[in-house]
């Protein structure tokens, strides 16, 4: 017989339980707010650094906003997209992005340092990328 898993209190089942999408659904929200203020926070330094093209082909400096934005859209913005539109098109993905694809953006930002580490992760899902690496939880 497998042995139950257990984690934050919380049994680990296939299917997921109402506990697992509550805590997970906690997670998230927290996910959200950080990686919001921080895309903002390299937004507002663009404008106010007055550069048009920040994190644009073609412009030295906001480059991490523009990381910030390809880690959690999945593609990058050429020219002819200002920084309203990238932002807005930055923060609705964010906004939209489903559970699981939060538990592989958070890893994936956290390994590039874009975000801190954060007290616990999503519970019940394994992917192939993450598995490997550090956790971006403290516990």
């Amino acid at each position: 017989m497998k042995a139950v898993e257990v984690k934050y209190g919380i049994e680990i089942t296939k299917s997921h339980s109402k506990a697992m999408y509550d805590h997970n659904d906690r997670v998230v929200v927290e996910m959200k707010k950080i990686i919001a203020y921080i895309v903002e926070k390299e937004y507002r330094a663009c404008v106010s650094n007055n550069i048009a093209q920040c994190g644009i082909p073609g412009s030295t400096t906001g480059n991490k906003f523009k990381s910030l934005s390809k880690a959690i859209c999945c593609y990058g913005f050429g020219e002819g997209f200002s920084l309203g539109m990238i932002i807005d098109e930055t923060l609705k993905t964010l906004k939209e992005s489903a559970n699981w694809r939060m538990h592989e953006m958070y890893q994936e930002m956290h390994e590039a340092g874009m975000v801190p580490t954060i007290e616990q992760e999503i519970i019940g899902f394994t992917n192939n990328y993450n598995k490997d690496y550090p956790k971006y939880c403290s516990e």
